[in-house]
């Protein structure tokens, strides 16, 4: 089954980089508190490896809200930002100089994201008169289906680009999906 309510698209354009810069702000410093919101005073959330990378927007096709973002370091391994955080056996996977991507500042906003404890089966045990929270609730249901549009965006990006190594490090819940 095809699902058309996303529409992931490349941010290329100044505009559209504003704009994924601004979702990264939302989710990683206001909503997620992962950044401190300080370091960015003009509510764009960016790092040294934004000049190396490929930005992707998700938009919601029925509201047109933008809802989700991604970027896509490319370089050789050794250039990419998983390199900070991790020691590879020598001899384990292609040399550090091979073309490589690494999927980085994947998040999708506050209404779209599931919550810990949150899920299908309790947002349909909802009371009808709890609509609202009913229908937020059921937004979240979506998350898995934009993560993957993203997921699969960037996989196509790097086939087109003939890069054939992918990496990405991410918490065990996301790994499911």
């Amino acid at each position: 089954m095809i699902d058309n309510k996303f529409r992931v698209l490349l941010a290329d354009t100044r505009e559209a980089l504003q704009l994924h810069y601004m979702i990264r702000y939302r989710v990683f410093c206001l909503e997620t508190k992962y950044e401190d919101e300080k370091a960015f005073p003009d509510k764009m959330e960016r790092d040294s490896y934004d000049k190396q990378s490929v930005h992707f927007l998700v938009r919601a096709e029925e509201t047109g809200q933008w809802v989700a973002s991604m970027r896509l370091v490319i370089g050789s391994l050794r250039s990419l930002p998983l390199m900070e955080y991790c020691n590879l056996d020598p001899g384990v996977g292609p040399p550090l100089d091979v073309p490589a991507a690494e999927i980085s500042r994947l998040c999708v906003i506050g209404p779209y994201r599931r919550g810990k404890s949150e899920g299908v089966r309790l947002a349909e045990r909802r009371a009808p008169e709890d609509r609202a929270e009913n229908l937020v609730r059921l937004e979240r249901r979506r998350e898995p289906k934009i993560l993957l549009k993203l997921i699969n965006s960037a996989v196509e990006y790097c086939s087109a680009h003939g890069i054939n190594y992918g990496y990405a490090l991410m918490a065990e819940p996301l790994m499911r999906i």
